[in-house]
């Protein structure tokens, strides 16, 4: 059945059609937004595994948030990709995705040779360069997508969109859990001689220099029993790209087949006065006189079989409808005074966890051993998708509170930042409990980061647009010095040594 916008329901069987239309198009419009940072959020997960085999070695981690944070600049690129309409915007960027998504495949591990100068042991120009491109189509997915589905469909669809979004990071997670099981369930005695084997190699790595070794000759120093490579890994992520291609190439097929796609009604009735949307059944136009809806916005109660088909079909979309959107309001909490509040805090949040920690990681829970490593790296990124749910539901009701969790925020991050400054011998180096304790505070400097993203994100969407543009700019701002600056300490400033 032709998903048309107020068309009444005439039998069972056309409910049951409709709601299945309804049904694939959700589902296939949280498949296409699993692709949005896909991979970013994989690569990110993906560093502990690469260290081992890439000449850059722990400073991997900063190479990528510099690579992050100039793709940033790939947004200029968006009125072109627009020229032609936002479904031939999103064609376009899901196909370069995927070209780069097989040439990272083949051209990961291929280096430039060393050279006298800064890059005394060689560049991982392949992983870096393909990086940048992907990273850069993931800002410009997010944009095209988030476009599409809102030409595309009605507001309930937007919730499609975030479940997609979060779930891309649970893939990438995921896929990190598959490749690095052996190392997470090793033995305790073999994760302590592989520690005291690295403490002793940093103690030698400091009294005598290292020479640059060729990329072809590049020995890895770490273990690399994982249940697959990264050749492996990548190929999977590709797939998973692909399948989300092809999920975004039915929606748009479906859709054009049925010519009026905004599938579900934009709002519907309460009693605290919510806008009755033309395309809802209560204000259909083929409705009866006896049907109608008074000036206040409220259905007149007629007693008729007609009457109470429609609402048996109000209840249908009310219970669809009170599940798939929620909306928090800002407006009784912060005012127009707490601009410039959300913005720093908007700036910081995402500076600090999209582009600065990212770089420390290896630093700070390397010298605990590998296991460290993988874990905090993986449980980090798992964090995002958990909190922007409980960022969904959890309200920060004062400024003050606001504040405190910014406090605490900066607070973990300069902690992190203080155990990575002393690699390779960070403090409790011997004790069982370092391990877990690193890991949980890389876990909440993650959720606490992110919460705060999301916080002040859906503070300011319900102030203006202004606010939210230059709320996105001071976001974007933030990626940009994150990245300069976690790049400038780990590489020239000498403080963070390798082991």
């Amino acid at each position: 059945m032709a998903a048309n916008n107020g068309v009444r329901f005439n039998n069972y069987s056309e409910k049951i059609s409709q709601k299945v239309v309804v049904k694939i198009n959700f589902l296939l419009l949280i498949l296409a937004s699993v692709a949005i940072w896909l991979w970013s959020d994989a690569l990110t997960v993906e560093v502990p595994f690469l260290v081992p085999y890439l000449p850059e070695g722990w400073r991997l981690g900063s190479y990528l948030v510099l690579m992050k944070g100039l793709s940033t600049s790939s947004l200029l690129l968006l009125p072109l990709f627009l020229k032609k309409g936002i479904t031939p915007a999103c064609v376009s960027c899901f196909s370069l995705g995927f070209l780069f998504s097989i040439s990272i495949c083949f051209l990961w591990n291929k280096k430039l040779p060393p050279s006298s100068g800064f890059f005394s042991d060689g560049l991982s120009l392949g992983f870096l360069a393909n990086a940048f491109c992907l990273m850069g189509l993931d800002s410009v997915r997010m944009t095209l997508v988030y476009m599409f589905a809102s030409s595309m469909f009605s507001e309930s669809f937007m919730t499609a969109v975030l479940i997609g979004d979060a779930c891309g990071g649970l893939f990438a997670s995921g896929i990190s859990y598959a490749q690095g099981y052996k190392q997470f369930f090793k033995s305790v005695e073999k994760e302590a001689h592989e520690n005291s084997f690295m403490s002793s190699f940093a103690t030698n790595s400091t009294s005598t220099p290292v020479e640059s070794k060729h990329p072809d000759d590049y020995a890895p120093s770490l273990s690399t029993d994982y249940a697959f490579g990264p050749s492996v890994a990548l190929v999977l992520l590709a797939v998973l790209y692909f399948t989300c291609f092809a999920a975004l190439l039915m929606l748009i097929y479906l859709n054009r087949v049925h010519q009026k796609p905004r599938l579900s009604y934009d709002t519907i009735p309460s009693e605290e006065g919510t806008q009755v949307d033309e395309t809802s059944p209560l204000h259909s136009g083929d409705r009866n006189s006896d049907e109608a809806i008074n000036e206040d916005g409220h259905v007149i109660q007629v007693h008729d079989s007609k009457r109470m088909e429609s609402e048996a079909e109000l209840r249908i979309v009310r219970s669809v409808q009170e599940v798939s959107v929620v909306k928090w309001y800002y407006r009784d909490m912060y005012s127009e005074k707490h601009k410039h509040l959300l913005w720093f805090t908007w700036f910081t949040a995402s500076g600090s966890v999209f582009t600065l920690m990212p770089a420390f990681h290896s630093f700070s829970t390397l010298p605990y051993g590998q296991r460290c490593f993988m874990l905090a790296v993986s449980f980090w990124s798992l964090s995002f998708p958990l909190t922007a749910i409980v960022a969904h539901f959890a309200r920060l009701r004062k400024a003050v509170s606001l504040c405190i969790c910014l406090v605490f925020h900066i607070a973990v991050c300069g902690l992190l930042i203080s155990v990575a400054s002393q690699s390779p011998h960070p403090p409790f180096m011997d004790t069982k409990w370092a391990e877990p304790i690193m890991i949980l505070l890389w876990v909440l400097q993650g959720s606490s980061g992110f919460f705060l993203f999301c916080t002040a994100s859906y503070c300011l969407r319900e102030m203006d647009e202004e606010a939210v543009k230059w709320g996105s700019i001071a976001a974007q701002v933030g990626d940009v010095v994150g990245s300069f600056l976690s790049f400038t300490l780990v590489n020239f400033s000498h403080i963070f040594v390798e082991a």
